[in-house]
């Protein structure tokens, strides 16, 4: 099975076709690149370093932003699932009360688990946002026409610091 070649691999290959590659008519405006204000510290800071490349591409509009906010949310419970893992170490033990003494069992640290879900959760926000060469190719970028974006204004910017 073969993917789906781009607008512009058609374009460079000369298999473009006007009727088939129509523009989408769902516009959206440009992101501001501000982080939401309820993101923590790291995640804000993940933000700063990643939004700057996705706005200067186009690749960033304000529709966007959730799933930006949710990549960068996951990162940063990644970290700090990782960092539990770094310091306790990937298996952990377990030591449990029972009738005849206590036992101690060797199980695998909850947090690895923890910073598996993060990773995946990541990964897959990721993807949507075109953030490894493979995704790129897949995601087109979209064209913004002024006259059909909404103003500044019309945002909530209650939810933006």
């Amino acid at each position: 099975m073969s993917k789906r070649k781009s607008t512009a691999n058609h374009i460079a290959a000369g298999t473009f076709r006007a009727d088939r590659h129509a523009k989408s008519r769902l516009t959206f405006p440009p992101a501001t690149g501000t982080a939401p204000r309820w993101l923590s510290k790291v995640a804000k800071a993940e933000w700063r370093r990643v939004a700057p490349f996705l706005l200067e591409q186009g690749a960033l509009l304000e529709v966007d932003t959730a799933i930006l906010a949710a990549y960068c949310t996951a990162f940063a419970g990644y970290l700090e699932a990782k960092s539990l893992v770094d310091e306790q170490g990937q298996i952990i033990t377990v030591t449990s009360q029972t009738r005849t003494g206590s036992t101690s069992k060797p199980i695998r640290n909850p947090a690895v688990t923890l910073m598996l879900d993060y990773q995946r959760s990541m990964l897959a926000a990721a993807s949507k946002m075109g953030f490894s060469p493979y995704d790129r190719e897949r995601i087109e970028g979209q064209e913004i026409e002024p006259e059909t974006a909404l103003a500044e204004d019309e945002f909530p910017e209650a939810l933006y610091a």
